[in-house]
């Protein structure tokens, strides 16, 4: 018979032939070369003299999980990256009025057009082939130029549009009969031209540039020479009548409404000379520089004298104040007045019996100084001041020869655009 087993008295001899057995034999050596050695001084512990609460490590534990935040993060990155590529992507917009950076030279040399990046720069092409193109006009946004293209010379003629780069090329209007004039609206988006209807009427025909139908206005009289009235092209300034007899200068809301009468003191009204050797606005719209005649001026042969007038005409069209502006009271015409932006000043023409020659003045000044060679062959001199206001291009029509005016040395020189006659200014922003 087996007797029990009481493991509870047994353990305290087990455990105590455990802790023999594992400890080790060379424990009271290691005591007693221990108990020989100094205690390390205090000194020696950088406890004691650094603040360990200053050099402890911290560990940040995030509060958030970090992959929704780096996805957000990587998402708001490529929508900024997406808005910094649209911007330097979108081209800046030049005001339509007053001073600009100078943009390429467009013009026309034997019914192709060419353009320069400056008066000096090589030509190159921009519109070739056999159809004839001509009198390029650029926008106001300086984005696109209008132009006109035959299949020869006296058309008949349609109206068409490129880029400024002379890229895609695309006719807006056409066939057009015995165009007049057109102008292209502050905003760059639409041109209005005068040309003969189909009912043999001289009409208004307003062509957006985007390609959309273009609208016929309701005038009820003939039109010729249309302006857009600065700053936002709301009025038309136009000549309204026999475009071969009597004219009226009208003005007429952009949309058809509002046609009325400016009414500007004109002593004799001529069909072949007032408002027709020149007119034009102030940037803000406020005054209209034109030409009108005055038979009690001297004259040269058969013509009456030319004389230029400023009206200030209020914003709902009327006129407010009209004046005389007579640089030389013995000149025999004094013509086409253009505003100097930034300047106050005018550019215009004299003649004095077979000389023209382009002056700048000071409304209300006596005197102008003259600039550029004069022109002895009575074909006159056209020309196109500069985006900046520094320079213009003057084209001599008997000569067929362009020249640089500076505008700031009143020096000049001839530049080889070859036998154009019309030129237009791209307009860059500042």
């Amino acid at each position: 018979m087996t007797s029990e087993r009481r493991t509870e008295l047994e353990l305290p001899a087990l455990l105590s032939d455990l802790y023999v057995e594992s400890a080790p034999s060379y424990r009271f050596d290691v005591l007693a070369q221990t108990s020989r050695m100094r205690q390390r001084p205090r000194w020696t512990f950088p406890e004691r003299w650094l603040p360990m609460a200053l050099v402890r490590r911290r560990t940040w534990a995030p509060a958030l999980p970090m992959r929704p935040v780096l996805i957000v993060a990587a998402i708001l990155l490529l929508l900024v990256g997406l808005l910094i590529i649209q911007a330097a992507g979108r081209r800046s917009v030049p005001p339509p009025y007053g001073i600009a950076r100078n943009g390429e030279i467009v013009y026309v040399v034997d019914g192709d057009v060419y353009a320069r990046d400056s008066v000096d720069a090589p030509a190159r092409l921009l519109i070739g082939g056999d159809a004839v193109d001509e009198a390029p006009t650029f926008s106001r946004r300086g984005d696109k130029f209008v132009f006109v293209r035959g299949t020869a010379v006296g058309g008949p003629y349609a109206l068409w549009v490129a880029d400024a780069d002379g890229s895609a090329a695309r006719e807006l209007v056409g066939p057009l009969t015995d165009i007049d004039s057109w102008d292209v609206s502050p905003d760059g988006s639409t041109v209005v031209v005068s040309s003969r209807g189909a009912d043999r009427r001289m009409q208004l025909e307003l062509i957006p540039l985007d390609g959309s139908p273009s609208t016929v206005l309701p005038l009820g009289v003939q039109a010729t020479s249309p302006r857009f009235r600065p700053p936002d092209g709301a009025w038309i300034l136009f000549l309204g009548g026999d475009p071969k007899g009597r004219s009226t200068p009208y003005l007429v809301r952009a949309d058809g409404s509002g046609l009325r009468e400016l009414e500007v003191r004109i002593k004799a009204l001529d069909p072949d000379h007032d408002f027709k050797h020149g007119m034009d606005w102030t940037g803000d719209g406020s005054q209209l520089a034109f030409v009108a005649v005055d038979d009690d001026l001297p004259r040269s042969g058969v013509e009456s004298g030319l004389r230029i007038d400023i009206a200030t005409v209020a914003s709902d069209g009327s006129v407010i104040d009209q004046r005389r502006v007579e640089f030389d009271p013995t000149a025999d015409h004094e013509l086409n007045p253009n505003f100097l932006p930034g300047t106050g000043k005018l550019l215009y023409n004299t003649r004095n019996r077979d000389v023209d020659t382009v002056s700048i003045g000071v409304p209300g000044v006596r005197g102008g100084t003259s600039v550029g060679p004069a022109s002895t062959t009575l074909g006159g001199i056209d020309y196109v001041i500069s985006p900046d206001a520094k320079t213009a291009l003057a084209y001599y029509w008997t000569e067929q020869t362009t020249y640089l005016f500076d505008l700031t040395t009143m020096q000049s020189r001839p530049i080889g655009l070859g036998t154009t006659n019309t030129i237009t200014h791209q307009r860059l922003a500042p």
